[in-house]
């Protein structure tokens, strides 16, 4: 079944069992709204765990040294360095910085984006991004109660949800860092 799953090669019906989330609802801080948070069905996270180990350095490798949190060991460590030495090394009013805060961030990337990214990066998942992100899924309460769809951006709860973001952002990434370069 899981080659099946890597191939791409699924059932619609056995793509839509994997794919749904049993949900909780939670209020958001400000009162209007609620903040879905889901996980995805065990054998799709399973699987997406060994892809993830199999993949994750090798992508990460490529995507250096726009990203170092995806497949670089301590990547985030050394970003949060290099950044703390920029700012240390600022001489006043003329060093820079810029954060930058995504609200939602896993949620609002567009798919034809991470699909993009995916085709440049690797490709070999390519079937199974197809397979279970090409259509909207469901989001179920422990209940069983239908409470919405995911039909945009990765899962929560997927283990690949990081590397495929990553692969997403990294063109984008590009074109900001050369932007910046060319000021």
């Amino acid at each position: 079944m899981f080659n099946k799953c890597l191939q791409g090669e699924l059932s619609k019906g056995v793509t839509r069992l994997w794919t749904v989330s049993r949900s909780v609802l939670l209020p958001k801080d400000d009162g209007k709204g609620w903040r879905p948070l889901s996980i995805g069905e065990s054998w799709y996270r399973l699987l997406g765990r060994i892809v993830s180990k199999k993949i994750g350095e090798k992508i990460g490798k490529k995507m250096v040294p726009l990203q170092l949190a995806c497949g670089t060991k301590g990547g985030s460590e050394i970003s949060a360095r290099v950044a703390q030495l920029a700012l240390d090394l600022a001489d006043g009013d003329n060093g820079e910085s810029m954060a930058v805060d995504i609200k939602n961030a896993f949620n609002s990337m567009r798919r034809g984006l991470i699909w993009k990214g995916i085709m440049r990066f690797c490709p070999q998942i390519a079937r199974w991004f197809r397979c279970f992100y090409g259509e909207s899924s469901k989001l179920r309460l422990t209940s069983g109660d239908h409470v919405g769809w995911n039909c945009s951006g990765v899962r929560q709860g997927d283990p690949l949800a990081f590397i495929f973001f990553c692969m997403g952002l990294h063109a984008p990434l590009e074109e900001l860092n050369q932007a910046l370069m060319n000021r």
